[in-house]
């Protein structure tokens, strides 16, 4: 990347970034880069790479129109924001995951539960080994599962931090890892050190890829019956976020819940002799209590074989009550183009970086 034209190969860099497209060979798959992040923590990094040069390419010319073209053909701010997944929603995918039985159905729930109940991000989850978990009972007899979790991204100092959650009763529509987890571990691979481990042919044993929760999460939901365009609402990330509403909703403090989902606060980890009596009465919470406005299924008395709820799915399709002049239209196309310019630009900076935008 040094040499007199440097600032062509940044340039070509944070285009093939903000495209999602790999930078080098053997480079895994990468999703694509927002915007701010290219500007702030990608174009920083770079930066830094040439903070002994003479000429630092990122404050050049070519590289500031590639970075205006990025900002302005980025998607609205807002719009990658997805979805918190409605309880009923996930007890359709537990119903599903019943009738199926096999050991992806039970790894699968296992996994999606973990991310629910315990508030634990995908990358936490696929990083589990056999020797975090543990089952104990707790004073009241109560049987709980214990998590450890090694690596956090808020885990600076890399302790380490255990969830907790307890055995559910046996009519609340399926929601226990407990009974989940043990039927799991009757049927996985005994000698793989991965809790969760690939289940595909050419690959089978690995570690599960960082993005495999939000693919399985959307691989269940089109299987009760949500369409393509629908799944695409939701992410491994809404478990997390539906979790968190419903323990708010439960009436839990906001220390609890940072608590249970090992968020940053000032002091509440000083307190860490509750720590595991507050992580469950939290899981408890989300496991047992139905979305405040979701009255889309009823409380069943079996476990977890009477489930009952049947989700349907529908898109309300707008409608326009004034027709569009075609000179309206034209001067809407016009103010979009400007507004969002063709990556055809991008092309063409690169193509002639001296002469662009003179």
């Amino acid at each position: 990347m040094h040499g007199d034209r440097a600032d062509l190969y940044v340039a070509q860099f944070m285009r093939l970034k903000a495209d999602g497209i790999k930078t080098h060979d053997n480079q895994r798959p990468s999703k694509k880069l927002m915007a701010s992040t290219l500007s702030s923590t990608v174009l920083g990094a770079v930066a830094d790479v040439y903070r002994l040069e003479e000429q630092n390419p990122t404050t050049s010319k070519t590289v500031k129109n590639m970075m205006k073209v990025i900002e302005r053909t980025a998607p609205p701010p807002g719009s990658h924001v997805k979805d918190r997944l409605p309880s009923a929603h996930m007890i359709a995918i537990i119903k599903e995951a019943i009738k199926d039985g096999s050991l992806k159905a039970c790894r699968d729930v296992c996994i999606l539960l973990i991310s629910y109940l315990m508030i634990v991000r995908e990358r936490n989850v696929v990083n589990l080994k056999t020797s975090d978990i543990t089952f104990e009972k707790n004073k009241n007899g109560m049987e709980r599962i214990n998590i450890k979790i090694e690596d956090s991204k808020n885990d600076q100092k890399r302790k380490g931090f255990v969830q907790t959650v307890n055995k559910q009763p046996p009519n609340n529509e399926g929601m226990c890892v407990v009974r989940w987890m043990k039927a799991y571990l009757r049927k996985r691979d005994a000698n793989n050190q991965f809790l969760f481990y690939n289940l595909n042919h050419k690959q089978y044993g690995n570690r599960l890829a960082d993005t495999t929760p939000t693919h399985l999460l959307r691989e269940w939901l089109k299987k009760t019956g949500m369409t393509d365009e629908h799944t695409k609402r939701y992410t491994s990330n809404s478990l997390r976020k539906a979790a968190t509403s419903k323990a708010f909703e439960a009436g839990h403090t906001e220390s609890e819940v940072k608590m249970a989902g090992n968020w940053r606060s000032d002091a509440v980890h000083n307190y860490n002799h509750i720590a595991k009596a507050t992580k469950a009465a939290v899981a408890d919470s989300i496991a047992q209590t139905k979305d405040a406005d979701d009255d889309t299924f009823s409380d069943t008395s079996a476990y977890p074989e009477t489930l009952t709820t049947k989700v349907t799915h529908s898109s309300a399709k707008s409608t326009s009550l004034v027709k569009p002049t075609d000179s309206a239209k034209e001067v809407s196309t016009k103010s979009k183009r400007k507004r969002r310019p063709s990556k055809k630009v991008a092309s063409a900076i690169l193509d002639d970086p001296d002469n662009y935008g003179t």
